[in-house]
């Protein structure tokens, strides 16, 4: 089947599937603490200071290229833009998103798998005060007030239909800036510093510590502290270096540190999601860093003496990984055959897209007839063509995924 071909027999598949549910396993997690300012998926009511920040997103956004805020600290445009789109929580694009969201919940929790939902917050709305001199941004011991009404309805939105959302957005505010501990963001990236890895590790590992993950290793992970010095590509002219404290994680091995080895099945805990899960690990070192082993997945393994298996995508966070697990799902394979836990991370500013899609865990065919086996046969698409002779590869078939990092 061609690539084209299997991803309308997804959408076909899940439009006639996702309404199925079963009985689901508890977990025993942790309340998260949520502000929500109105009803989910209504439009909330926003402070002077909110709306005004948002009409800059638009107006700065708009300009394109990347964007040179207050005292040093740069800006993504595309961040900005996405941000000025997610003022309507009814808009498409969110109804995308949450639909694509609960879809996935729905499917994981009939195999009696917990979705968790991540959504890593803009450094806009960390540093709102370092944007633009034009704005007035109070503070508060150091921190502003959150300006992201919209996203804290989508989430309570999310939550409604039962799905576990865990909101960074206060940790980091309440951590954002340390002299001595480094910045949760760089001023030169739209990627999150190592500090901002490690503080998401350490709050998300505070909600899933109660699972009875494996027992610790026999070598356990440790830590080393370690200092980068670091220029993101966000400045259009050269810029000053920025000292960046961080925290490797790895084994000892022969005197040496060895960066810790994830797989891709066999684990209870599953994480998938975009480059915010492996920033600051290796091949994945952001332009202009080198060495670390820093990540988000090194931290929460470290936080949770444990691997989970990783299905990362630099991308697109969105789709990619879920692809990749429906392909190995489809193929005989089961990824998620020890899962009880599905961490899903993306960045919050992906909800202003709209290619968010409908992706089953796996498909069916009867081998003699290759028909898609749905619930109502009768709603059954054209047949897919007749697979190759097996010396013969498979047309248009997806990429291999990438080898993970070792």
């Amino acid at each position: 089947m061609s690539r084209a071909a299997l991803l309308r027999s997804c959408s076909l598949a899940l439009a006639l599937t996702a309404a199925t549910s079963c009985k689901n396993a508890s977990f025993p997690f942790k309340k998260s603490p949520a502000a929500t300012p109105a009803a989910p998926g209504a439009t909330p009511s926003r402070s002077p200071e909110e709306a005004a920040f948002l009409e800059k997103c638009a107006a700065l956004g708009a300009s394109g290229g990347s964007l040179a805020g207050r005292d040093g600290w740069f800006f993504s445009s595309t961040e900005l833009q996405r941000l000025a789109l997610l003022q309507d929580p009814a808009a498409p694009s969110i109804k995308a998103a949450t639909a694509a969201i609960a879809d996935y919940h729905a499917q994981l929790k009939a195999k009696g798998i917990e979705l968790v939902f991540v959504p890593v917050p803009p450094k806009a709305i960390l540093f709102p005060d370092k944007l633009s001199k034009d704005l007035k941004i109070k503070l508060r011991r150091n921190q502003p007030a959150r300006l992201d009404s919209s996203l804290q309805s989508t989430y309570a939105q999310l939550r409604s239909q039962g799905i576990r959302v865990i909101d960074l957005t206060e940790p980091l505010l309440a951590s954002r800036e340390d002299r001595k501990l480094g910045p949760i963001f760089p001023k030169t990236a739209a990627t999150w510093a190592p500090r901002g890895a490690q503080t998401a590790a350490a709050t998300i590992a505070a909600e899933l510590k109660d699972l009875p993950w494996p027992h610790p290793p026999s070598d356990p992970l440790i830590s080393e502290a370690a200092t980068l010095s670091y220029t993101g590509p966000l400045p259009s002219a050269p810029a000053p270096a920025e000292s960046l404290p961080l925290r490797n994680i790895g084994r000892s091995a022969d005197g040496k540190m060895r960066s810790v080895t994830f797989s891709q099945g066999g684990h209870p805990l599953a994480l998938i999601g975009d480059a915010s899960l492996l920033a600051w690990r290796e091949a994945n070192n952001p332009v202009g860093s080198a060495n670390a082993f820093a990540s988000l997945a090194d931290q929460l393994a470290f936080e949770l003496q444990t691997t989970p298996d990783l299905f990362p995508s630099k991308a697109d966070g969105r789709n990619a990984a879920r692809l990749a697990i429906l392909r190995d799902g489809t193929n005989g394979r089961n990824p998620l055959g020890s899962a009880k836990v599905v961490l899903w991370v993306v960045q919050a500013t992906d909800l202003a897209l709209s290619d968010w899609k409908l992706v089953p865990l796996r498909l069916q065919f009867n081998l003699t007839q290759p028909q898609l086996l749905l619930s109502d046969p009768s709603k059954s698409p054209p047949l897919p063509p007749s697979p190759p002779a097996a010396d013969s590869p498979a047309p248009d078939s997806p990429p291999a995924l990438p080898e993970l990092p070792r």
